[in-house]
């Protein structure tokens, strides 16, 4: 049976289309590339928005760095302690309330760090460290110094927004 049908079409000459060239002034490759170039502008808006945004944590790094060659050498570890304090109370203003921040003490303080960072930085032994500064008992070792401005860095570049911890 399909011999019989085979036999009886009897094909033609096939009419093959004519050959398209390519080039890039097509509708396709314009919508394409303007879509593509869309996208990076709009990423390069967005990397430019969060860069002016954290501009107040790159300063705080700077102010961190210039402050701990300044005092670290003179052995001045309380001082810089305190300045490291300071610097993320003001870090943290800027995001938070003064009013919520500026009554926050010791224990609490390392509470309020270890609640607006991705992971728990901060120990007791912060707390005592921190408190010591404010007691005037000195005899911190550089370790535990070097230590902290550490977690204070890591601190300035991670935290996030979160509600204000509640006391």
């Amino acid at each position: 049976m399909n011999d019989t049908l085979s036999n009886n079409l009897q094909f033609e000459s096939y009419m093959e289309p004519v050959q398209v060239t390519f080039s890039f002034a097509a509708p396709g490759w314009q919508l394409l590339f303007s879509f593509a170039g869309l996208v990076v502008l709009l990423f390069i808006i967005y990397g430019f928005i969060r860069y002016r945004k954290n501009r107040y944590k790159r300063e705080a790094l700077h102010s961190l760095k210039m402050e701990t060659n300044r005092l670290f050498p003179l052995q001045k570890y309380d001082e810089l302690i305190y300045s490291a304090c300071m610097l993320t109370k003001q870090v943290a203003m800027h995001q938070y309330k003064r009013i919520d921040i500026a009554s926050i003490e010791s224990n609490d303080w390392v509470l309020f760090l270890n609640h607006s960072c991705k992971k728990n930085l901060f120990s007791n032994d912060d707390a005592v460290l921190i408190s010591s500064v404010y007691e005037n008992r000195s005899g911190t070792s550089p370790e535990n110094v070097v230590n902290f401005i550490n977690r204070i860095k890591y601190w300035i570049k991670n935290y996030k927004y979160v509600t204000p911890y509640s006391q």
